[in-house]
């Protein structure tokens, strides 16, 4: 149980890693040019993640509704459970609790429907360490 719970906190932090080569600056520019749709959610949430820890309130003001603009627009599963665990994320972080854990719990169940098994446990880890 142990090991699963460390594989899963590194299946979160990886994608962080792996920003680490890109700049929010430059993520920035990249959602300034006319991208596809698929494409779009990825810079958002490689920008969502990057900024998280740095600037939530811009997160929550700016690039949340883009994302969801962007989520309702194409239907994305992955992404509505993204945006999903993201404000559960802040939900936490400003100390609403039980409606964070509701929203882990929708993020693992839409995640599911997705078939993201890996990001299900993650969310549902989550709910866990809280």
């Amino acid at each position: 149980m142990k090991s699963l719970c460390l594989s899963t906190l590194l299946l979160f932090f990886i994608p962080i890693i792996s920003l680490s080569g890109q700049g929010s600056d430059v993520l920035k520019k990249k959602l300034d040019r006319n991208l596809p749709s698929e494409e779009r959610l990825e810079v958002l949430r490689s920008l969502i993640t990057l900024l998280l820890s740095e600037d939530k309130a811009r997160v929550q003001s700016v690039y949340l509704p883009m994302l969801h603009e962007e989520v309702a627009r194409s239907g994305n599963r992955e992404f509505l459970a993204y945006e999903t665990e993201i404000n559960a994320s802040l939900m936490y972080l400003s100390g609403q609790i039980d409606s964070a854990r509701v929203q882990f719990l929708r993020a693992r169940d839409l995640y599911v429907v997705a078939g993201k098994q890996d990001k299900s446990l993650n969310a549902w880890c989550r709910v866990g360490i809280m």
